[in-house]
């Protein structure tokens, strides 16, 4: 990619990137952990006087989560995580819950998840420099519960560096649908193709969204898992490739800094 672009005013760059796994990691057993977080939801119904069957629940709503997983994939469509547990709940005779019980009890599973995010050493330094050049930071992330996502920017201490910041549980579709890409986009109307940067861990979804919508795709290897995308069609190749955020922050820096 050729750009010397320094000290043309004219140019108002854009960059926007993933979460999990880009600027935040994730450390521990995911299926065990996972397996306590449902414990934990099932516990919290239970205590907020929503008789259930435990044990029935719990193998219910990990195989409808599963499923959910599975079939979001194929249609990019963010059902969210409190209408399966709505679904589930409806199979055992529980159709009216009230939205505070249900929120109490996801807050009480993503608890026990929330702690194995850990943030990357580069990230906090990289969006200091990429703000201080004069980049409009962005952030598009797939996660199927709003509040949950927004807890982890804040327990990062990473929400104040984003000017936008869309979740697929909000906009009701994930990456790569052009959708979530498309109002990004909106929301820098200064910036042209050329100088607006998709950074992302996965080929499938931030290079491919990126990509089809016109947006310099950056890939970061250093999180990436090569199982995630083991199984996707031949993919566009990203335009950059960067084993950390450090180095991204440095190439933006000799490219954009005048």
């Amino acid at each position: 990619m050729e750009s010397r672009i320094r000290g043309d005013l004219q140019v108002k760059p854009a960059i926007f990137f993933d979460l999990g796994n880009t600027l935040l990691y994730y450390q521990g057993d995911r299926v065990a952990i996972e397996l306590e977080a449902y414990q934990a939801l099932a516990q919290s119904l239970s205590t907020s006087g929503i008789p259930i069957p435990t044990k029935k629940f719990l193998k219910r709503f990990q195989n409808v989560m599963q499923s959910y997983y599975r079939r979001r994939t194929t249609t990019l469509i963010e059902e969210t995580t409190i209408h399966q547990l709505r679904c589930v709940l409806s199979e055992f005779g529980q159709e009216n819950v009230p939205d505070l019980i249900l929120r109490k009890a996801l807050d009480q599973m993503y608890q026990i998840t929330e702690p194995h995010w850990q943030l990357d050493p580069d990230t906090q330094t990289c969006l200091t420099t990429l703000r201080a050049i004069g980049f409009h930071l962005g952030l598009i992330s797939n996660a199927s519960d709003s509040p949950n996502a927004f807890r982890l920017l804040r327990m990062h201490g990473l929400y104040s560096y984003f000017s936008t910041i869309l979740i697929s549980s909000v906009v009701g579709y994930r990456k790569p649908h052009e959708k979530i890409f498309l109002s990004a986009l909106r929301t820098c109307p200064n910036a042209i193709g050329s100088h607006i940067f998709m950074v992302g861990d996965l080929m499938s979804t931030d290079i491919v969204g990126g990509y089809r919508n016109g947006m310099q795709t950056v890939w970061l290897s250093k999180h990436a898992d090569p199982l995630e995308d083991a199984e996707s069609d031949p993919q566009p190749k990203p335009d950059l490739i960067f084993s950390s955020l450090a180095g991204l922050a440095a190439w933006m820096q000799e490219q954009y800094a005048a």
